[in-house]
C-alpha cells in the first residue's frame, strides 16, 4: 500500500507535469478522467488512480505500481525476499553470496510529514500539491483498502513472510 501511495504522489501529484513521468501515467489519466486531452494541472485523485489499477490485468501494469510477486515468477532460484527498512540485510546477504561489497541504499523516498488530511483519497492532484508534505497513512482511509489488499494479496503475502 506504502508502495501505491508513493507511487501516486510521485508520479501523479509532486513531479506530474514532467515529460518522462507522463509516459507512465497518461493512460491512467485518461482512463481515470474518460477523455485523451488529460486535464494535468487537475490530475487525478488516488481513488480513481486506485480504480483504473482494479481493472487492469497484473500483467499490463506499469512497473511502478505492477505488483512484485510477478517479477519473482521469473527468478530460477530465490533465497528471501526483504523488506526496504532493512536492506542493510539484503546488502550482507548480497556480500556473502558473490564476495563483493555493495550499497544499494534507498533511493527515491518520497516526502512525508506527520500531517494527517482526512478525506486526502478523493482530492485532486492539483489540490493534494498545494498540500506540500503529508503524512502518506492519510491514504489508508481509501475506501478501496480492501479491494487493493485483494488485488495486491500475493505481493502482501511476500511482505508478511520478508525478512
Amino acid at each position: 500500500f506504502e508502495r501505491l501511495v508513493s507511487a501516486y504522489l510521485e508520479k501523479f501529484v509532486y513531479n506530474r507535469h514532467q515529460k518522462r513521468n507522463l509516459l507512465h501515467t497518461r493512460e491512467v489519466m485518461e482512463q481515470a478522467q474518460g477523455k485523451t486531452g488529460i486535464d494535468i494541472e487537475r490530475g487525478i485523485t488516488f481513488d480513481e488512480f486506485i480504480s483504473v489499477l482494479l481493472r487492469c490485468k497484473e500483467e499490463h501494469l506499469d512497473p511502478h505500481w505492477r505488483p512484485q510477486y510477478l517479477y519473482r515468477r521469473t527468478v530460477k532460484h530465490q533465497i528471501n525476499t526483504y523488506k526496504l527498512e532493512h536492506i542493510a540485510k539484503l546488502e550482507d546477504a548480497l556480500r556473502d553470496i558473490t564476495g563483493q561489497p555493495l550499497r544499494l541504499g534507498h533511493r527515491n523516498r518520497t516526502s512525508k510529514s506527520s500531517e494527517m488530511v482526512p478525506g486526502v483519497c478523493g482530492f485532486p492532484a492539483a489540490e493534494v500539491a498545494q498540500l506540500g508534505s503529508i503524512d502518506p497513512g492519510s491514504f489508508a482511509s481509501s475506501a478501496l483498502r480492501g479491494d487493493i489488499e485483494r488485488y495486491y494479496e500475493h505481493d502482501l503475502e511476500l511482505y508478511r513472510t520478508a525478512l
